[in-house]
């Protein structure tokens, strides 16, 4: 559909007026006796071409009417299109003919299907044909541009008389003479009868000589005005001074290929070049104003009340930068294009140039097109954001109400983004006309350096998918690999991101989680164990210290009664009995705040009753003399 459409726009946009008189038949007149007609003006078209004889008026008339001819075809084939996959789909709904042996089929649907292959080989035939004229017509333009060419080459480097020959100012004196005779006469009658197809007849030499002074007047000109122009101090240092040397190398060569007879080669590149210079300068000053102009036109918008409070600093910011890129990027396309123009392509160049760039232009054995290209780019964009819309509104509507725990959502969201992906690339790939099975001869071809360079990255990809479809760990799960403890916070396609108790991300490649042991602290439940060591001073009744721990870790609100809590007497240690508290909590997240609360719980109760935690003994063994000794007591 945007190929059909951009072919109308074209047919209808004024870049081709005129029209062959093929061009003149009703669009709803069968494809076959248009193509024939066609065919008949093509035939025309190369008759007049082998005569060698078409002068530069019919040249142009000609190109126009082969540009017209052929956006007509290329747009009657496309209206085809639709007309075809009508009769395919017909015969699919047929299905395939009786095989031998099998019971014919009755003699009216046999007939229809008949009729409708007959149907579908004239449509698909014509189709072909029509690309047939596409292509022939394109030869002759290509033939017609190079005869343009070289014509224009020729004119250019005609040598004539040099103006340095007094018989080339005689005659341009006598047309002077000529054209003030015949404006005294005007005068003398009516000026409203003047005619420009009355005028007389310039000769080459005072055509070349306007030229001449034109030349003459931009390069005095450029001498006395040239730090004046505009944008010319926006430019860098070096690009000023390649400028400059290109003022002085046209100052040299234009006396010198006018004296030499190259008049009309002088002319044209001393205006051509002056005429690209000023262009480039005025667009580097347009180019510097950009910014301030996308200032003052979107900072009414972007500070209006309704959308301050949804546009923050860095969003103005970025609005600014890509409206000042896409407006830089239509004046530096609307500068190349006049520099074409400039430089002598007519609006049949810039319409087979456009028709090229969007319906294909072969690079070896590859055509591009743009027009494939935008669709595969507007068709992979529009999947892409119908997936992260699709995301969207299950974490925002269907995962709160269903309930699913946090792993299952993410699991889910991740598949769904994967598929979405997938598919939207499979239709801008088919789109942008690649051909799928050769795609997968490359990716078999690829396979052997995948199997080298990127094992890595495929065993990740891989052990990805296994985490997400085994599910061994999930979004929200705390896990503990090696050295490293914290909670799943991202599933993505080459590792595992987790973050620790310190706020730390960290990621940990897939493959790692897969091939190595990770104990995973909430895979089937959230219950978690709590230890607490506790250690007492010899002497104290152990039994009555057993109670009083398992009464005050009953009490705490958090700790589980099935499994009950166990307090052990664990080690008679070299200088405290040492006693272990385990006990059970709901919420393994909250295992270190439940454990600083129990341990300021015991430590009150051992308070309360009057028990006592042990300092650490030691027996020091000092070996002193008398007088070491006697010295040691007299100063205690």
């Amino acid at each position: 559909m945007l190929r059909l459409a951009l072919l109308i726009l074209l047919a209808l946009g004024g870049l081709h007026t005129v029209s062959v008189s093929a061009g003149d038949s009703q669009p709803d007149r069968p494809l076959a006796q248009r193509i024939k007609e066609w065919q008949q003006a093509l035939d025309r078209t190369e008759k007049s071409l082998a005569h060698g004889d078409i002068s530069d008026d019919a040249l142009l008339r000609t190109r126009t009417d082969l540009n017209s001819l052929r956006l007509e075809v290329r747009l009657a084939a496309e209206q085809a299109e639709p007309e075809l996959q009508a009769i395919r789909d017909e015969l699919t709904a047929l299905g395939p003919p009786p095989q031998t042996g099998e019971p014919p089929e009755a003699a009216s649907l046999a007939g229809k299907r008949k009729a409708i292959n007959d149907h579908f080989a004239a449509v698909e035939g014509s189709i072909k044909e029509s690309g047939l004229l596409v292509a022939r017509s394109e030869r002759i333009l290509r033939e017609l541009g190079s005869l343009s060419r070289s014509r224009v080459r020729a004119a250019l480097f005609r040598r004539g008389a040099s103006p340095l020959n007094p018989l080339w100012w005689q005659t341009v004196m006598e047309d002077i003479a000529d054209y003030r005779q015949y404006m005294n006469q005007k005068a003398a009658e009516d000026w409203l009868s003047l005619q420009t197809d009355e005028l007389p007849e310039l000769s080459d030499e005072s055509l070349l000589s306007l030229q001449l002074l034109l030349g003459t007047v931009l390069l005095v000109g450029s001498w006395c005005g040239f730090r004046r122009l505009p944008g010319l101090g926006l430019l860098p240092e070096p690009a000023q001074s390649l400028l400059a040397r290109l003022r002085l190398l046209l100052t040299l060569l234009f006396p010198i290929l006018a004296a030499t007879g190259f008049v009309s080669l002088a002319s044209t590149l001393v205006m051509q070049t002056s005429a690209s210079i000023l262009l480039l300068l005025c667009c580097t000053a347009s180019l510097s104003g950009m910014d301030r102009a996308v200032l003052y036109t979107l900072y009414p918008l972007l500070h209006s009340a309704s959308l301050h409070q949804w546009i923050t600093r860095d969003n103005r910011r970025m609005i600014r930068f890509w409206v000042k890129l896409f407006t830089s990027f239509l004046l530096l396309t609307a500068a190349i294009l006049l520099q074409l123009v400039l430089w002598g392509a007519g609006g049949d160049d810039l319409g087979g140039w456009l028709y090229k760039a969007l319906f294909g232009f072969r690079v070896g054995s590859i055509t591009i097109s743009l027009v494939d290209m935008l669709t595969a780019a507007v068709l992979f964009t529009v999947g892409l954001g119908l997936t992260r819309l699709l995301q969207r509104m299950l974490d925002r509507h269907f995962f709160p109400r269903a309930g699913l725990d946090a792993g299952v959502a993410h699991s889910v969201r991740a598949s769904v983004g994967y598929l979405g992906f997938v598919v939207s690339a499979m239709l801008a790939i088919s789109t942008a006309g690649f051909d799928l099975s050769s795609l997968a001869m490359i990716a078999g071809a690829l396979s052997v350096g995948i199997g080298f360079g990127l094992q890595t990255i495929v065993n990740n990809f891989v052990s990805g998918l296994i985490l997400l479809i085994e599910r061994p760990i999930k979004v929200g799960d705390w896990i503990v690999v090696g050295d490293i403890q914290g909670y799943v916070k991202r599933i993505s396609v080459r590792a595992t991101e987790v973050s620790t108790f310190d706020q730390a991300s960290v990621f940990i490649p897939n493959s790692t989680l897969v091939s190595n042991a990770v104990m995973n602290r909430t895979y089937a439940d959230k219950i978690g164990r709590i230890v607490v060591p506790i250690g007492l001073t010899y002497g104290n009744d152990t039994r009555r210290v057993q109670k009083l721990l398992l009464d005050r870790v009953n009490r705490h609100p958090s700790v589980l009664k099935t499994p009950p809590p166990v307090v052990l007497l664990k080690e008679f240690a070299e200088s405290a009995i040492l006693f272990e508290v385990v006990a059970f909590i709901g919420d393994v997240d909250r295992v270190r705040v439940v454990s600083s609360e129990l341990c300021m719980d015991i430590d009150e109760t051992f308070r309360n009753e009057g028990l006592e935690m042990p300092y650490p003994q030691r027996d020091i063994h000092l070996k002193l003399d008398e007088e070491q000794l006697a010295q040691l007591v007299e100063r205690s």
